[in-house]
């Protein structure tokens, strides 16, 4: 029976690859695995976990109500939800003489201070290109029927004066909570953009 015996491997024929060659094709590899990964990271740029959860949330909201929520209004709430107010509840809000509808409402606050920082208004809001003060009163609203809105807190406003109470809760529907009472004068909005309340005793 023959025997088979290997040759050494010392005498087993090689294959020789040019040191060029080598150094290319590594090179090429090397650059290969570099764009992958350069490129991997610019597909998917990182969103942060509150913004995209703010747009889930005004997604949502969309789908569930039918509503085409505007930007401004996005940018004045935190944390929205939709929720169904119950008939009989009141809700205040502040605003020039003219006020004629209310699509945002709150809880009461004490005065004018209050409803600046509370409600976060911002004077180029109601001054435009006026030359005279206008007034501010405070309006409120009973609902007669449940009504669905846009429950959050209010989102701190550039313009607005700062605020030292924690956030406010407030409401919000694009088809209005119904027409508002004036209730009282709560002061002035000055040329310059300062407020000047109303005294007790006026």
């Amino acid at each position: 029976m023959p025997c088979l015996i290997s040759e050494p491997a010392s005498r087993q024929a090689s294959v020789q690859i040019p040191v060029e060659t080598a150094k290319t094709f590594v090179n090429s590899l090397l650059t290969f695995r570099c764009t992958r990964r350069a490129t991997a990271g610019c597909a998917r740029p990182r969103v942060s976990s509150n913004i995209r959860r703010q747009m889930d949330d005004w997604a949502s909201i969309e789908a569930a109500t039918g509503w085409s929520i505007p930007e401004n209004v996005r940018q004045g709430c935190v944390g929205p939800k939709v929720v169904t107010i119950p008939a009989g509840r009141e809700l205040y809000a502040a605003g020039p003489s003219n006020k004629e509808r209310m699509n945002w409402g709150a809880f009461e606050e004490y005065d004018l201070g209050w409803y600046l920082q509370g409600n976060q208004l911002d004077p180029s809001w109601y001054l435009g290109n006026r030359a005279v003060r206008i007034a501010l009163y405070e309006y409120s609203v009973v609902l007669r029927e449940p009504t669905r809105a846009i429950m959050s807190k209010v989102a701190v406003q550039v313009g607005a004066p700062s605020r030292v109470e924690p956030f406010k809760f407030q409401y919000f529907t694009p088809v209005g909570l119904g027409k508002p009472t004036r209730v009282r004068l709560l002061g002035y909005l000055e040329v310059d953009g300062r407020f000047a309340p109303v005294s007790d005793d006026a």
